[in-house]
């Protein structure tokens, strides 16, 4: 990287020819717990985002080295340390704004361990405040879950690609319209190119048989089978059609889910929810899951664009 001190920092959007100086800061970041309070505590989504959607990133840049970045959707900005107390998170924040506005996203989160004062001080002084707690559950291998039992006239498959990616981003973006924290999808996600590590059922869904091709929930698992990521075994989220929970389905998936990840690999099943999500959560833990650790959720409100710029 370019010495700290050598010319002007400019912030501005990702570019793909900043990948090698971008993978470089991430790695310190994961060396320093830099992204521990993030949705992605190991900073391996910084690379999928900068290959699909570059547009999405802010990065702080002095001459061709990358000392800061900070992603709306990870909801984690890190600036390398001899870099900060300059204003530089400020600026990234605003970027992030930006990013925002561009999407019709009302607020801005970005997320932290509850202990992290120096995060927390960040915060505060750039406007944001907490919006929301985010559990992290974990369930011991001695804890028994039964077998998922499906109710009649639905087909249950792994997800077919490339023929399900409109049904599947029809049925995920309506089961978290209402979501206490945006998560959205774009078809892009599901292009070859991001899904070539899937394997086997890692993306189970759940097909009306009445009706051919409507999917109407899922469960998407999460092994660890990006190139560098670590063997885990995670339930990365289940989602149900808003009209149709209350049958036990999200139960079922969860139950699935459980399975599918024991015959994988030998370790606890581990999961994240969104405090604001109760009825989810109590759900978790009536199946055993236990509570581990949490991570804040600060937000803070998208301002409208300035007609002058």
């Amino acid at each position: 990287m370019t010495a700290p001190g050598d010319g002007e920092v400019v912030v501005r959007r990702f570019r793909p020819d900043d990948r090698p100086s971008l993978d470089a800061l991430v790695a310190e970041g994961k060396a320093n717990h830099g992204f521990a309070g993030s949705s992605d505590p190991d900073g391996g989504a910084f690379g999928f985002f900068a290959g699909l959607a570059p547009e999405q990133l802010a990065v702080a840049v002095r001459g061709a080295a990358i000392i800061g970045v900070i992603s709306p959707e990870i909801k984690a900005v890190y600036i390398t340390p001899s870099e900060r107390r300059r204003g530089l998170g400020r600026r990234l924040a605003g970027e992030a704004e930006r990013i925002e506005r561009e999407r019709d996203r009302p607020l801005l989160f970005l997320g932290t361990l509850p202990a992290d004062a120096d995060a927390l001080a960040f915060l505060r002084a750039t406007g944001f405040d907490y919006h929301s707690t985010l559990w992290d559950l974990q369930l011991p291998p001695q804890v028994s879950v039964p077998a998922a039992v499906w109710p009649d006239r639905l087909v249950t498959r792994a997800l077919r690609l490339p023929d399900d990616i409109p049904a599947f981003v029809d049925v995920f973006n309506t089961a978290f319209a209402e979501h206490a924290t945006p998560l959205q999808m774009d078809p892009s996600m599901l292009a070859e190119a991001e899904t070539e590590q899937f394997a086997g059922d890692d993306l189970h869904v759940v097909e009306d048989a009445d009706v051919a091709g409507r999917l109407i929930g899922f469960c998407w698992t999460d092994p660890g089978r990006r190139p560098g990521d670590e063997p885990r075994s995670e339930i990365f989220t289940i989602g149900v059609r808003p009209e149709l929970r209350g049958r036990g389905l999200g139960r079922e998936l969860l139950r699935w889910g459980v399975d599918y990840l024991r015959g994988i690999r030998a370790m606890p099943v581990t999961l994240s929810v969104n405090g604001r999500n109760e009825g989810a959560l109590r759900l978790y833990e009536r199946e055993g899951f236990v509570r581990t650790g949490t991570r804040d959720r600060w937000a803070r409100p998208v301002a409208a664009a300035d007609p002058a710029t």
